[in-house]
């Protein structure tokens, strides 16, 4: 960026920027803004890129530009559109004269045809002369009448086409053969399964009573109106009493409205357990599965379970907990 002086105007200042003595302030032009080092303090910049002007410079530093572009003008009303002018005459020139044809050559002139004379009668045939020397082509006669056409013959009679033969006959087409009858709908195959729920199964309280006395878990599952299941579970009990083997019942009911519970298989054990690493632990398990028919009801429900001890457990407490699978199935058989 080269600066281009455009006005000047003395400045006292004994050094402005390496200007010695007099200096004289300038306005500078360039593309983009002016940099730090650019003029000295008095100068102004112009921008020619945005057409900014910058200044005075002071302190060595530039101040915020200004544009000199103003804002623009409403555009102006659109000019009358002017007549057109009439289209220029044609002249066309005078067609030239036709030039003179050249002279054709003479041609000589044909001598006069002397007139026919009249023909002699016949003589007789006379000895033959010697042959005399061929004369002189005479006279072409005038050509004689033409003769009249002789009657046409009269044209033979055409031969009589020979007769086409006979077009055989269509056969007759076949009768359509009748319809089979349609075989009878298959059975619909029960609906696969859908969906798989699984959850945890909690109980109230301790199984702690005498012997028969039951408990009853909280309510686990959601079985849908009109909708069949198989559920799988499994729960466990465990203590620290000395009860190595604990009969137990199991049952499951509902809650919430009646279900048919059916195909009900379950078995229970017990066992020591060191399942903390150092203490025995007694260790009650009981697994079921049993499948849920829930055609025809229009009522959603739950399931639980209920436990019975056939030993008292009044001093030796059993705590309980499970979880359960439940799959939903088109049908139970």
């Amino acid at each position: 960026m080269t600066p281009v002086a455009i006005a000047a105007k003395p400045s006292k200042a004994k050094s402005i920027a390496g200007r010695e003595g007099d200096a004289v302030n300038t306005i500078l032009n360039g593309r983009g803004a002016p940099k730090t080092n650019t003029g000295v303090d008095g100068d102004f910049f112009i921008d020619i890129t945005s057409f900014t002007i910058y200044g005075p410079k002071k302190n060595g530093k530039w101040p915020i530009g200004i544009s000199l572009r103003g804002p623009q003008g409403a555009d102006g009303k659109i000019g009358e559109r002017g007549i057109a002018g009439s289209a220029g005459a044609s002249t066309k020139g005078d067609k030239g004269e036709k030039g003179d044809k050249g002279d054709k050559g003479e041609k000589g002139e044909q001598g006069e045809r002397g007139a026919t004379g009249e023909a002699g009668p016949q003589g007789a045939t006379g000895p033959s002369g010697a042959t005399g020397a061929t004369g002189a082509t005479g006279a072409a006669g005038p050509a004689g009448a033409q003769g009249a056409a002789g009657p046409a013959g009269t044209t033979g009679a055409a031969g009589s086409q020979g007769a086409q033969g006979e077009k055989g006959d269509k056969g007759d087409k076949g009768e359509t053969g009748s319809t089979g009858a349609t075989g009878p709908a298959g059975a619909t195959g029960p609906i696969g399964p859908s969906n798989v729920f699984v959850g945890a199964i909690t109980f109230p309280s301790n199984l702690a009573g005498v012997a028969g006395e039951p408990i009853t878990s909280d309510t686990f599952a959601t079985l849908l109106s009109d909708s069949n299941y198989e559920v799988d579970l499994v729960i466990s009990g465990s203590g620290t009493s000395d009860i190595s083997v604990l009969p137990l019942h199991f049952e499951v009911i509902t809650s919430g409205g009646s279900r048919s519970i059916t195909h009900v298989q379950w078995t229970n054990a017990s066992v020591q357990s060191l399942r903390n690493g150092s203490t025995v632990v007694i260790e009650h398990t009981i697994q079921a599965r049993f499948a849920v028919n829930g055609s025809g009801t229009g009522t959603n429900v739950s399931l639980q379970v209920r436990l019975k001890a056939g030993a008292s457990t009044v001093t030796k407490p059993v705590a309980f907990t499970g979880n359960y699978k439940m799959q939903k199935v088109g049908s139970v058989g």
